[in-house]
Protein backbone atom coordinates (compact mmCIF):
# COMPACT_ATOMS: atom_id res chain seq x y z
CA UNK A 1 0.00 0.00 0.00
CA UNK A 2 2.94 2.26 0.84
CA UNK A 3 4.48 1.92 -2.53
CA UNK A 4 0.92 2.59 -4.54
CA UNK A 5 0.67 5.48 -2.66
CA UNK A 6 4.15 6.47 -3.56
CA UNK A 7 3.57 6.16 -6.92
CA UNK A 8 0.54 7.76 -7.14
CA UNK A 9 2.33 10.66 -5.26
CA UNK A 10 5.00 10.85 -7.75
CA UNK A 11 2.46 10.94 -10.94
CA UNK A 12 0.30 13.63 -9.63
CA UNK A 13 3.51 15.49 -9.31
CA UNK A 14 3.56 16.50 -5.49
CA UNK A 15 5.11 16.93 -2.31
CA UNK A 16 2.95 16.25 0.75
CA UNK A 17 4.12 18.68 3.51
CA UNK A 18 2.49 16.45 6.11
CA UNK A 19 1.64 12.62 6.43
CA UNK A 20 -1.69 12.12 7.99
CA UNK A 21 -2.73 8.78 9.00
CA UNK A 22 -5.13 7.38 11.30
CA UNK A 23 -4.60 3.48 13.21
CA UNK A 24 -3.30 1.29 10.15
CA UNK A 25 -3.18 4.78 7.92
CA UNK A 26 -0.41 5.59 10.79
CA UNK A 27 1.74 2.68 9.81
CA UNK A 28 1.31 3.40 6.41
CA UNK A 29 2.52 7.08 6.98
CA UNK A 30 5.65 5.81 8.60
CA UNK A 31 6.71 3.49 5.84
CA UNK A 32 6.56 6.23 3.19
CA UNK A 33 8.60 8.54 5.08
CA UNK A 34 11.94 7.79 3.04
CA UNK A 35 9.97 7.77 -0.41
CA UNK A 36 8.35 11.11 0.33
CA UNK A 37 10.53 12.82 2.67
CA UNK A 38 7.94 15.03 4.40
CA UNK A 39 8.17 17.31 6.75
CA UNK A 40 6.66 15.48 9.48
CA UNK A 41 3.84 12.96 10.27
CA UNK A 42 0.84 13.52 12.01
CA UNK A 43 -0.40 10.11 13.69
CA UNK A 44 -3.71 9.61 14.97
CA UNK A 45 -4.43 6.33 17.36
CA UNK A 46 -1.76 5.03 15.85
CA UNK A 47 -1.74 1.13 15.09
CA UNK A 48 1.49 0.25 15.88
CA UNK A 49 2.03 -2.60 17.59
CA UNK A 50 1.82 -6.45 16.27
CA UNK A 51 -1.23 -8.80 18.20
CA UNK A 52 -0.10 -10.37 20.72
CA UNK A 53 0.60 -14.24 22.20
CA UNK A 54 -2.05 -16.54 20.40
CA UNK A 55 -3.61 -13.86 18.62
CA UNK A 56 -0.11 -12.90 16.88
CA UNK A 57 -0.86 -15.99 14.71
CA UNK A 58 -4.61 -16.69 14.80
CA UNK A 59 -6.07 -13.39 13.85
CA UNK A 60 -4.03 -12.87 10.62
CA UNK A 61 -4.59 -16.49 10.31
CA UNK A 62 -8.43 -16.10 10.52
CA UNK A 63 -8.38 -12.97 8.02
CA UNK A 64 -6.61 -15.08 5.59
CA UNK A 65 -8.65 -17.72 5.70
CA UNK A 66 -11.59 -15.85 5.35
CA UNK A 67 -10.21 -13.21 2.40
CA UNK A 68 -9.56 -16.43 0.44
CA UNK A 69 -13.51 -18.12 1.20
CA UNK A 70 -15.36 -17.58 -1.23
CA UNK A 71 -19.00 -15.50 -0.44
CA UNK A 72 -17.33 -14.70 3.02
CA UNK A 73 -16.82 -10.65 2.15
CA UNK A 74 -20.28 -11.08 0.91
CA UNK A 75 -21.57 -12.58 4.11
CA UNK A 76 -19.52 -10.22 6.33
CA UNK A 77 -20.69 -7.58 4.36
CA UNK A 78 -24.51 -8.81 4.62
CA UNK A 79 -24.45 -8.85 8.56
CA UNK A 80 -22.32 -5.51 9.39
CA UNK A 81 -25.40 -3.36 7.40
CA UNK A 82 -27.39 -4.29 10.00
CA UNK A 83 -27.91 -1.37 12.23
CA UNK A 84 -27.63 -2.82 15.51
CA UNK A 85 -24.57 -5.17 14.75
CA UNK A 86 -22.57 -1.94 13.58
CA UNK A 87 -23.39 0.41 16.12
CA UNK A 88 -22.42 -2.68 18.83
CA UNK A 89 -18.83 -2.74 16.63
CA UNK A 90 -18.59 1.15 16.30
CA UNK A 91 -19.11 1.74 19.96
CA UNK A 92 -17.34 -0.79 21.08
CA UNK A 93 -14.05 1.29 19.36
CA UNK A 94 -14.90 3.92 22.78
CA UNK A 95 -16.37 6.37 20.02
CA UNK A 96 -19.46 7.84 20.39
CA UNK A 97 -21.89 6.92 17.71
CA UNK A 98 -23.44 9.69 16.18
CA UNK A 99 -26.33 8.96 13.44
CA UNK A 100 -23.85 10.71 10.85
CA UNK A 101 -20.88 8.16 11.23
CA UNK A 102 -22.63 5.58 11.72
CA UNK A 103 -24.41 6.39 8.02
CA UNK A 104 -20.95 6.48 6.72
CA UNK A 105 -19.89 3.53 8.26
CA UNK A 106 -23.03 1.51 7.10
CA UNK A 107 -21.98 2.47 3.33
CA UNK A 108 -18.73 1.50 4.35
CA UNK A 109 -19.56 -2.02 5.33
CA UNK A 110 -22.25 -2.65 3.24
CA UNK A 111 -19.58 -2.92 0.31
CA UNK A 112 -18.51 -6.08 -0.27
CA UNK A 113 -15.79 -4.66 -2.23
CA UNK A 114 -14.92 -2.63 0.63
CA UNK A 115 -15.19 -5.64 3.48
CA UNK A 116 -12.78 -7.74 0.76
CA UNK A 117 -10.33 -5.31 0.65
CA UNK A 118 -10.29 -4.95 4.45
CA UNK A 119 -9.64 -8.91 5.12
CA UNK A 120 -6.62 -8.76 2.29
CA UNK A 121 -5.37 -5.91 4.04
CA UNK A 122 -5.43 -7.79 8.21
CA UNK A 123 -4.46 -11.20 6.54
CA UNK A 124 -1.02 -9.73 5.21
CA UNK A 125 -0.41 -7.34 7.10
CA UNK A 126 2.70 -7.44 9.24
CA UNK A 127 4.39 -4.98 11.05
CA UNK A 128 7.63 -6.05 12.36
CA UNK A 129 10.14 -4.71 9.22
CA UNK A 130 8.48 -1.20 10.17
CA UNK A 131 8.58 -1.64 14.01
CA UNK A 132 12.76 -2.26 13.61
CA UNK A 133 12.71 0.92 11.22
CA UNK A 134 10.93 3.03 13.70
CA UNK A 135 14.55 4.19 15.36
CA UNK A 136 15.52 5.23 12.23
CA UNK A 137 13.26 7.61 11.55
CA UNK A 138 13.99 11.15 12.55
CA UNK A 139 11.36 13.43 10.92
CA UNK A 140 9.51 15.18 13.03
CA UNK A 141 5.94 13.51 14.10
CA UNK A 142 3.10 14.32 16.20
CA UNK A 143 0.92 11.32 17.79
CA UNK A 144 -2.17 11.53 18.79
CA UNK A 145 -4.05 9.30 21.06
CA UNK A 146 -7.54 9.23 22.52
CA UNK A 147 -8.14 7.97 26.60
CA UNK A 148 -11.04 5.73 25.42
CA UNK A 149 -9.99 3.85 22.85
CA UNK A 150 -11.68 0.62 22.49
CA UNK A 151 -8.91 -0.19 19.51
CA UNK A 152 -5.23 0.61 19.87
CA UNK A 153 -4.80 1.45 23.70
CA UNK A 154 -2.43 4.40 24.60
CA UNK A 155 0.16 2.68 25.36
CA UNK A 156 1.06 2.04 21.63
CA UNK A 157 1.28 5.37 20.90
CA UNK A 158 3.38 6.13 24.22
CA UNK A 159 5.90 3.11 23.21
CA UNK A 160 6.00 4.28 19.51
CA UNK A 161 7.00 7.68 21.09
CA UNK A 162 10.12 6.32 22.89
CA UNK A 163 11.24 4.44 19.69
CA UNK A 164 10.45 7.31 17.49
CA UNK A 165 13.57 9.93 17.41
CA UNK A 166 11.49 13.15 17.24
CA UNK A 167 7.95 12.46 18.22
CA UNK A 168 5.82 14.29 20.89
CA UNK A 169 2.22 12.83 22.16
CA UNK A 170 -1.01 14.74 22.89
CA UNK A 171 -3.84 13.08 24.90
CA UNK A 172 -7.25 13.91 24.19
CA UNK A 173 -10.56 12.55 25.63
CA UNK A 174 -12.29 10.17 22.88
CA UNK A 175 -12.14 7.00 21.18
CA UNK A 176 -10.82 5.58 18.45
CA UNK A 177 -12.75 7.11 16.03
CA UNK A 178 -11.30 10.92 17.51
CA UNK A 179 -10.78 12.89 14.37
CA UNK A 180 -14.53 11.58 13.25
CA UNK A 181 -16.09 12.37 16.49
CA UNK A 182 -14.58 16.29 16.94
CA UNK A 183 -12.53 16.62 13.34
CA UNK A 184 -12.16 20.59 14.78
CA UNK A 185 -10.16 19.35 17.66
CA UNK A 186 -7.75 17.19 15.25
CA UNK A 187 -7.45 19.78 12.98
CA UNK A 188 -6.10 22.68 15.45
CA UNK A 189 -3.19 19.79 16.43
CA UNK A 190 -2.24 19.39 12.82
CA UNK A 191 -2.21 23.29 12.61
CA UNK A 192 -0.08 23.93 15.39
CA UNK A 193 1.88 21.04 14.64
CA UNK A 194 2.99 22.93 11.48
CA UNK A 195 3.26 26.01 12.62
CA UNK A 196 5.68 24.54 15.14
CA UNK A 197 7.27 22.93 11.71
CA UNK A 198 7.79 26.54 10.07
CA UNK A 199 8.50 27.81 13.03
CA UNK A 200 11.86 25.78 13.11
CA UNK A 201 12.68 26.04 9.22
Amino acid sequence: MANDIAVLVRRMNTVPELLIGHSAGAAIALALDQALSPRGHVLINAALSEFEGVAGWVFPAVAKGLSMTPFAADLLAKSLSREEKLRSLLASTGSGVTDDILRRYKTLASSRDHVDGTLKMMAAWDLKPLLKKLSSIHTPTLLIAANRDGTVPISVSKKAKQSLQSAEIILHEGGHLLHEEDPKLIANDISGFLAFLNAQS
